[in-house]
């Protein structure tokens, strides 16, 4: 099965980990087998199949600006976790997908509980970010 890429969006990179660990098991899909969490003498931390983008440091909207370099429009600035997900596990694919895909400039607070992975993490449209950063370690 090829690698798949996914999109979500959490308020916290400790909230998309405390959401996501409690899902898969509930699953049945072991979170460290699967490379998403990994365990260090500190708690969890994302796994080898997660890159994360903090809140602030990606944009909905790219900043625009004039001919002389100035800034007209900052931009729109994600105020969410970016979590990354590439995967070619069909479980886990399928698990991801079962969540609705939704436009990254939502409100959180407007996407129902049931749309949502755990508490808080969800899926969102990564055609919709005009800079998604990704950044994929060669393994």
């Amino acid at each position: 099965m090829p690698y798949k890429e996914y999109a979500l969006r959490a308020p916290s990179v400790q909230a998309a980990i405390d959401s996501a660990k409690p899902a898969l098991e509930d699953a049945g899909l072991d979170p460290y087998e699967l490379d998403v969490l990994s365990e260090t003498e500190d708690g969890d931390t994302l796994g080898r199949v997660v890159d994360v983008v903090e809140p602030g440091h990606w944009f909905i909207e790219d900043p625009t600006y004039n001919d002389d370099g100035t800034i007209k429009d900052p931009g729109t600035r994600g105020d969410y976790a970016l979590i990354n997900v590439r995967t070619k596990d069909p479980e886990l694919q399928q698990f991801i997908e079962s969540a609705k895909v939704h436009d990254p400039s939502t409100d959180p607070a407007n996407i129902a509980d049931s749309e949502k992975i755990g508490s808080g993490l969800h899926q969102i449209d990564a055609n919709q970010i005009s800079s998604p950063e990704r950044v994929w370690a060669t393994l």
